[in-house]
């Protein structure tokens, strides 16, 4: 009975077996050499009506459907650059008159919404002046004028103010140009300011570069009286860098602003230029 039983299962294997391979006759009667025992499969194809219906899809969706005024100028601004695109790509692809009625709809609709835009934000800036910076940006000559004279007064008497607190010192090579131009340029500096600037030659004193790390000249280090450090400059700078950074640095240095108000001069401090005059206002608010 055993015997019989093992005798129809082979003979069912030798059936199933031979109703697959006649499925991939084809395939392998054209292309001998090739198939399962050649560690290949036959690439099953699409069907031709499933393929049509996916290029219909896909042509149907680059077919931009027409909106109303109304409709666009309500339209989320993702999904009216979705319509904007789609309708400038099909004017482009097939400019009759209606699609490029659509198109100049379109354009209609997002130039007007650009000037409602700029119309509210003039608005609300002009009833908002303090959510703004433009005591500090004149646009006038005058205006312009005054805020340089501010600026730069404030920078001179900050420095004045400093040289018995701080020290700058040069570290050069002899016979480098750079650091010769440099020298110049410090001698105007110490000769309006009266601070004094030490020189240090980095090949007679390779343990000072060593200590501050410095490779390359000339190479311009602040120091204050608590022997703090703060660069100012690799290479050659202006007069007028020279004294911006020192006084930036200075007020740093004395704790006077924060690294986010680093670039903010003090007559702007707590103004619509200051990054954290918001913040602040806010907090005083609240207490």
């Amino acid at each position: 009975m055993v015997l019989l039983k093992k005798v129809v299962f082979m003979l069912l294997l030798i059936l199933c077996s031979n109703s697959f391979a006649e499925g991939y006759k084809g395939f392998y009667k054209e292309k001998p050499g090739r198939g399962f025992y050649w560690y290949e499969d036959p690439v099953v194809k699409k069907k031709e009506k499933e393929t049509e219906k996916i290029n219909e899809k896909k042509k149907n969706s680059r077919i931009p459907k027409e909106r109303s005024v109304e409709e666009m100028w309500n339209m989320h601004p993702d999904d009216f650059q979705v319509y904007m695109n789609k309708v400038t790509k099909y004017a482009v692809q097939k400019p009759s008159e209606k699609n490029m009625l659509m198109f100049i709809k379109a354009n209609y609709v997002s130039s007007q919404k650009s000037t409602a835009f700029a119309s509210v934000y003039a608005l609300m800036t002009q009833k908002h002046p303090e959510l703004t910076n433009s005591e500090n940006n004149s646009v006038t000559n005058p205006g312009k004028k005054s805020q340089d004279e501010i600026k730069y007064r404030e920078i001179d008497d900050l420095i004045n103010e400093s040289k018995n607190n701080f020290t700058i010192i040069l570290f050069k090579k002899d016979g480098d140009k750079r650091c010769e131009a440099q020298k110049k340029i410090l001698y105007y500096f110490e000769r309006k300011y009266k601070w004094q600037i030490k020189d240090i030659d980095l090949d007679l004193n390779p343990h000072i570069a060593k200590k501050y790390k410095i490779k390359r000249v000339p190479y311009l280090l602040l120091l204050n009286d608590d022997l703090k450090e703060m660069p100012l400059s690799l290479g050659v700078i202006a007069m007028n860098t020279l004294t911006e950074r020192l006084y930036r640095s200075i007020r740093y240095m004395n704790g006077d602003i924060s690294p986010e108000q680093y670039v903010i001069h003090e007559f702007k401090m707590g103004s619509g230029s200051d990054p954290l005059s918001f913040l602040n206002n806010s907090k005083k608010k609240k207490d």
